[in-house]
């Protein structure tokens, strides 16, 4: 069976599984159970399998996925997978999305808030729908995200509980590698420039920094040794931001599944102080972000992991794309800037999306 149409049957089955293609490989793989029980309440770094973990686990659990059948993507063994699984029953989610004026208005209403409720940052998202993509389309989607995007971890996760997320995102929330940990600290965001001749404002350098200093908070607490490199700038799709690397001995680290906890959501993803803004984006935002901002990757039985920051990411149901698109707010914030920025991030999927949509399998 030709990958189009296996990976067509294994989502009109509604399977439980994931196709991934790692930064900077050119093969991508896939995971995948029959098992119908995926929800964990902590994270198994001593499993082979597939994480997908949420923003919060009041708005959704965290899942994993047991690579009971893997492999390269695309390949024989996926196909027979999607032939044996057995129908799922399906259950959409619903996201609400909001305009350019609701939009400005409600961030002016929360950066009014800001001081009250001691918010030194926080970042606020919106939902932009699409039409919805027909299910033969989405391996083109796939293939022509893993193609454009290179330097980002390109996936697509079913869950039958929860859905098909898609997306390509550039940010590490932490991997392991032998002894090695790293973790990134990704914020601020201007358009690309063809030059390299990047220029960063006060707003975008601070809230890099924030970010910065709550994972040297974070990996001081755990007393871990590391070494930091940066900021320096990056460019991801249509956007560059700026970036600095932490590289962690992970046998100083005293717990790793407690170093994760106390690292995700970070600042990049969620504000500061954490749960004060956890609170306030709940309150504030009209829509669950459920997986956005989570993060996710595989997990090997070595204890070796490779987790990314679920950015430039989107939940596909039966009637429409829900785009999940979002922003670093500060006291130095202009509303209608941060609307341009959101809608310069959508690129990231909207220009792939318009393409695929244009060609026709014959």
């Amino acid at each position: 069976m030709e990958a189009r149409k296996a990976l067509q049957k294994a989502l009109e089955k509604n399977l439980n599984f994931t196709l991934y293609r790692l930064p900077g490989e050119d093969q991508a793989q896939w995971m995948g159970t029959h098992q119908t029980n995926c929800t964990r309440s902590n994270i198994p770094l001593d499993q082979e399998g597939f994480i997908f973990h949420p923003f919060t686990t009041a708005q959704a659990p965290i899942l994993f996925l047991n690579a009971d059948y893997s492999g390269t993507y695309p390949g024989k063994r996926f196909s027979s997978f999607a032939e044996s699984g057995s129908p799922n029953k399906k259950r959409e989610n619903l996201f609400k999305a909001i305009n350019k004026k609701e939009y400005i208005s409600k961030l002016s209403k929360a950066k009014a808030e800001m001081t009250d409720k001691k918010i030194d940052k926080f970042i606020f998202s919106r939902v932009a729908k699409l039409s919805a993509f027909p299910t033969h389309k989405i391996h083109s989607l796939f293939e022509w995200l893993s193609k454009l995007y290179p330097d980002a971890m390109v996936y697509l996760f079913n869950h039958h509980g929860e859905g098909l997320w898609i997306g390509a995102t550039p940010e590490v929330f932490l991997s392991k590698r032998g002894a090695k940990l790293t973790t990134h600290s990704l914020a601020g965001t201007q358009s690309r420039e063809e030059d390299n001749n990047y220029k960063w404002g006060k707003k975008e350098r601070d809230e890099q920094a924030y970010v910065t200093h709550f994972i040297e908070e974070t990996l001081q607490k755990q007393q871990a040794h590391y070494e930091k490199n940066g900021p320096f700038t990056i460019e991801a799709g249509p956007v560059a931001h700026l970036k600095t690397v932490f590289s962690i001995q992970s046998k100083t680290v005293h717990n790793i599944n407690e170093l994760i906890k106390d690292l995700h959501p970070t600042p990049a993803v969620c504000g500061l102080p954490k749960d004060n803004a956890i609170n306030f984006i709940i309150a504030t935002e009209k829509h669950e972000r459920k997986y956005y901002t989570g993060f996710l990757g595989p997990v090997k039985s070595n204890g070796d992991f490779n987790f990314y920051v679920n950015l430039r990411s989107m939940y596909l149901n039966s009637k429409y794309m829900n785009l999940f698109l979002g922003g670093g707010i500060t006291a130095d914030s202009d509303p209608k800037s941060e609307w341009e920025e959101t809608c310069l991030k959508a690129e990231t999927l909207t220009k792939v999306i318009e393409s695929v949509s244009a060609t026709q399998h014959k």
